[in-house]
């Protein structure tokens, strides 16, 4: 499966490479989740999420990575591309697999486009509506998988120094006194 569907990582930056996880298009996982039960019906309930990581090629994920995995996992249930019967995974009756608002977004990208908008505004909650914002639009209600995925890249930013919040959650501005 890994061969045979368009997932392609988002561009890395050179000095910060990003795993294979945090570089993979978060809105074709669903398609891709719903492709591999197609191709593989009956998968055990607990070894999908393990196995979508295997075809995707993503590597050895860390708890937060497989909790997220695991949820975009739940997101192709939602949208009925695959549907849990009797602990089993089995091909579901809907199409349309794309997360639209995630399409074209990695958690790499999202890292990025977050440590860009604390520039704007320096409080991390002014931070994760502006990200937001990017991804469904001004003022716009966000889908719960959107926003988890939004605060996993914020996370990713902050592990990385992108974001340099103080312990009252204002960004450091390093502003030179002259």
């Amino acid at each position: 499966m890994a061969g045979e569907h368009p997932i392609a990582p988002t561009p890395r930056s050179a000095d910060r490479p990003a795993s294979a996880f945090e570089s993979l298009d978060l809105g074709l996982v669903p398609d891709a989740v719903a492709h591999l039960v197609r191709a593989r019906p009956g998968v055990p309930e607990k070894d999908l999420v393990p196995l979508v990581a295997a075809e995707l090629l993503l590597g050895d994920l860390p708890a937060n990575y497989q909790r997220l995995l695991g949820r975009l996992v739940w997101s192709a249930r939602g949208r009925r591309l695959i549907d849990l019967r009797d602990g089993v995974w089995v091909p579901g009756a809907g199409s349309g697999g794309v997360i639209a608002e995630l399409a074209g977004w990695s958690l790499d990208s999202i890292a990025q486009l977050a440590g860009t908008l604390k520039d704007h505004d320096t409080s991390e909650d002014a931070v994760f509506r502006a990200v937001l914002g990017e991804l469904v639009g001004p003022d716009e209600r966000a889908p719960r998988m959107v926003a988890t995925c939004a605060g996993a890249g914020i996370a990713l930013a902050r592990r990385r120094g992108d974001l340099d919040y103080d312990r009252w959650g204002q960004t450091s501005l390093a502003l030179d006194s002259d």
